[in-house]
């Protein structure tokens, strides 16, 4: 079985012609690029196939971070009722997936939750907290 290398901003930066820096900062700071630039680089990501992170590895670690129980198999992940904690911060693994089930997990449960590095939810839908204020008017969102 061939195993994919995984894409670095290196690799992505020389498909680019960007700096490393630039791919950096369309991932933390997405409207500090033109969007020409913007597009450019998440069409490189496309073609090379870039994953933020290991989706199930992530889920599953954000439901263990709020003490949830889960099982998972055959490529199922099935979440048990629990008693969910949000105590501790929770980390986006750089992947606006995981920040959108965070934040709507925390509005399902009525709850305040701290997610770190949370600015990769721009790049692909940087209305998502505004929309999330019309359901709920507990939800803050406070930039670094």
């Amino acid at each position: 079985m061939k195993t994919e290398k995984k894409v670095t901003f290196a690799d992505i930066a020389a498909f680019t012609g960007f700096s490393k820096t630039t791919v950096s900062r369309y991932f933390n700071d997405p409207d500090s690029l033109t969007e020409e630039n913007q597009a450019k680089i998440a069409d490189a990501l496309e073609k090379l196939n870039y994953k933020e992170s290991n989706r199930i590895i992530s889920t599953l670690a954000t439901i263990k971070n709020m003490n949830g129980r889960y099982k998972l198999t055959d490529k199922v992940i099935e979440i048990y009722p629990s008693n969910l904690s949000f105590d501790k911060p929770f980390d986006s693994y750089n992947d606006h997936r995981i920040v959108f089930l965070i934040a709507i997990i925390a509005l399902i449960e009525n709850r305040t939750c701290t997610i770190n590095n949370c600015q990769c939810f721009k790049k692909s839908y940087p209305e998502f907290f505004d929309n999330l204020l019309k359901l709920s008017s507990k939800c803050i969102f406070k930039e670094d």
